[in-house]
């Protein structure tokens, strides 16, 4: 089994296991779903995937377009409970 294919079953099986565990604790909010999900897709792919460097610029710019996508939801849930 080569790399790509532990990555892709590592990565898919912990999307399969915390979205029913958060499920199971009664969490609602589509902004947990997402950010548990971003964290994990991080973290397997920073410690499975080693890239090329030409690879690395295309994953650098998902990356940075999921982790834009958490900065405003981040701010949203800041700006709620702040009130304003």
């Amino acid at each position: 089994m080569n790399k790509l294919n532990i990555y892709i079953l590592v990565t898919i099986t912990l999307f399969l296991l915390s979205v029913p565990i958060l499920a199971y604790v009664g969490e609602t909010r589509l902004d947990v779903y997402y950010s548990t999900n971003l964290l994990l897709y991080l973290i397997s792919t920073e410690l499975l995937l080693p890239f090329k460097p030409k690879y690395r610029r295309r994953i650098a710019l998902i990356e940075s377009v999921l982790v834009a996508l958490f900065i405003v939801i981040v701010a949203k849930r800041i700006i709620e409970i702040l009130g304003l």
